[in-house]
């Protein structure tokens, strides 16, 4: 099982005053995980990644850019299509837009925190709200990484190298 501190110190974060929820900066003394137009160096850390959105143009454009930075992603265009595409194929991460077309998303992340996964995914909300009622309710249904729309592609694909690192075993040639 995997908790927040494991991850550099990442955590939810409230948006600024002008409504931005920022990730800390990658640190200069260590090469990014992900480099735009090259494969990962780790074949290994490819997470299985779920992303449910209500706009499937939106939900196509993050699957495409998760491919090229070398995850595996799926798409579900709604909450209850994206519990049932979890239900046959646990993922390790859920990328989920709270306002769902159906559903409402922080139900929809309650139904998938009470599932008993084989090992527990990193549920990660994309909305395009930003209110901090909002933001609270994400946290207490069960949300672990908090973002605001329009999310910048190398910091998603940063948290998920991040996470892969904690979560996957390294190759076997490679040191952990």
């Amino acid at each position: 099982m995997h908790t927040l501190p494991e991850w550099d110190g990442l955590e939810a974060r409230a948006p600024d005053r002008h409504g931005v929820a920022r990730e800390p900066a990658e640190p200069r003394d260590r090469a990014p995980d992900f480099e735009p137009g090259r494969p990962p160096r780790d074949a290994a850390r490819r997470l299985s990644v779920l992303v449910a959105d209500g706009h499937a143009d939106a939900a196509e454009s993050l699957a495409l850019l998760l491919w090229v930075g070398g995850h595996a992603p799926r798409v579900a265009c709604g909450g209850d299509e994206a519990v049932r595409a979890a239900e046959l194929d646990p993922p390790d991460v859920v990328l989920i837009d709270l306002r769902l077309p159906d559903r409402d998303g922080c139900e929809v992340v309650r139904q998938l925190r009470g599932r008993p996964w084989p090992k527990r995914p990193l549920l990660v909300a994309l909305t395009g709200g930003g209110r901090e009622d909002e933001r609270r309710r994400a946290l207490e249904a069960g949300i672990d990484v908090y973002l605001l729309k329009p999310v910048d592609p190398a910091a998603l694909l940063r948290l998920l190298a991040r996470f892969a690192r904690v979560v996957l075993p390294p190759a076997a040639d490679q040191p952990r």
